[in-house]
């Protein structure tokens, strides 16, 4: 999860919610729709970014 969050008591929490020991659907549901934004919000970020940079190489190779 974009080295955020350690994986191992996720893992712990999935375990315990899928024995019946424990219900953490609504923490699992929060920490995937967490993954999910970032994910969104990373491809944002770097698609600007990428778009910037082909513009900059076009007006330096004479094109556009």
């Amino acid at each position: 999860m974009f080295d955020l969050l350690n994986p191992q008591p996720i893992r712990k929490l999935l375990k315990a919610h899928q024995s019946g020991r424990q219900d953490n659907h609504k923490l699992l549901f929060s920490l995937v729709m967490f993954e999910q934004w970032l994910r969104a919000n990373h491809i944002q970020r770097t698609e600007p970014d990428n778009m910037a940079d082909s513009e900059m190489e076009n007006s330096t190779s004479g094109i556009g």
